[in-house]
């Protein structure tokens, strides 16, 4: 019996394991998903029912820019309204939200519609009316983002003084 002793495991409990982070080192992350597919929802209908297709078919001479700078803004402002980050990840969110929500309609209706080219080639209508739509839509989504986003920060601090009383 005297050799049972030797044979015996002392006891060592686990050791504390840090959470995992996938890789990530940040402390806090916004969800970037709930913001920007709304937003690209809200604006992508608001751009298809606010612009009308003959807009759409002619950016260079038809309509002006208000229409579609609205559609990215309330595309944006639905982005700063649901990401909870600071400003500058969610104006770059809004503004790509504001982006791919007129670019989106803009596929769509020009996919939709066979318009003759005459005097110019498909290339350079396409590539022209997306770079119009990036200087209409990129600004009115980082506006309407910031727009958001203070408007929810000013919310949070309403009912932050609220229940404080």
């Amino acid at each position: 019996m005297a050799d049972d002793g030797p044979r015996l495991v002392p006891y060592n409990p686990e050791p504390d394991l840090a959470p995992h982070t996938n890789g990530s080192h940040t402390r806090r992350r916004g969800r970037l998903s709930p913001g920007l597919t709304f937003g690209f929802l809200l604006g992508a209908l608001l751009a298809s029912s606010l612009v009308s297709r003959v807009q759409w078919l002619n950016l260079a001479t038809v309509g002006s820019w208000p229409r579609p700078v609205i559609s990215a803004a309330a595309a944006g402002m639905l982005v700063g309204v649901f990401r909870r980050d600071e400003i500058g990840a969610t104006i770059v969110t809004g503004a790509i939200a504001g982006l791919l929500s007129l670019w989106g309609v803009y596929g769509i209706v020009r996919l939709s519609v066979h318009v003759l080219f005459v005097d110019r080639s498909i290339t350079r209508v396409v590539t022209a009316d997306l770079a119009r739509l990036l200087a209409y839509g990129a600004p009115g989504g980082a506006a309407g983002a910031a727009a958001g986003w203070a408007a929810r920060t000013r919310i949070e601090v309403l009912r932050a003084s609220r229940s404080g009383r």
